[in-house]
């Protein structure tokens, strides 16, 4: 009986380990305060189908063990910084090029700023907001496909 329950530990305990060593997130390699070198913006997609912002992200903040480059979703964007109170650098990356909207409205629903963006597989701007009010905005991306994205920024006074 003894030899039988040794038998069936060790057994569920190799079935742990290779959990851990097979899956697509290994648990000990994740360390959120990890100082990535470079935090550019080259968006990864994951075993776990999540998009991370570079590959550093992906694999030493997030543990994760296979990415492939580009956006899970098609595409991502990107703007920094969220206090600016001057500009905003937006960069846009497509995993096929598609021509994409964006918008910024404020709190109310006020459109203060649209643009067509051009069909290419990277797209920088840099985005003039000095007129705007101070205060909270969203800034909306979305493609002939109907995919969207959006994140809030903060608009400081000068």
């Amino acid at each position: 009986m003894k030899y039988t329950l040794t038998l069936l530990i060790l057994f569920f305990m190799v079935l742990n380990i290779n959990a851990q060593i097979f899956g697509c997130i290994d648990s000990l390699s994740i360390s959120p305060g990890f100082p990535c070198p470079n935090n550019e913006f080259y968006p990864v997609c994951g075993c776990d189908n999540n998009t991370y912002r570079n590959d550093c992200d992906a694999r030493l903040r997030n543990g994760v063990r296979t990415i492939t480059d580009g956006s899970c979703s098609g595409f991502e964007f990107d703007i920094i910084p969220t206090y600016d109170p001057y500009y905003i650098y937006f960069t846009l990356v497509q995993a096929t090029p598609n021509f994409s909207r964006l918008f910024i409205v404020d709190f109310y629903g006020k459109l203060w700023f649209q643009r067509e963006i051009t069909a290419l597989p990277r797209e920088y701007l840099q985005i003039d907001i000095t007129y705007m009010a101070p205060g909270p905005y969203l800034i909306y991306v979305y493609d002939t496909k109907g995919t969207y994205r959006w994140k809030k920024f903060l608009k400081t006074s000068i």
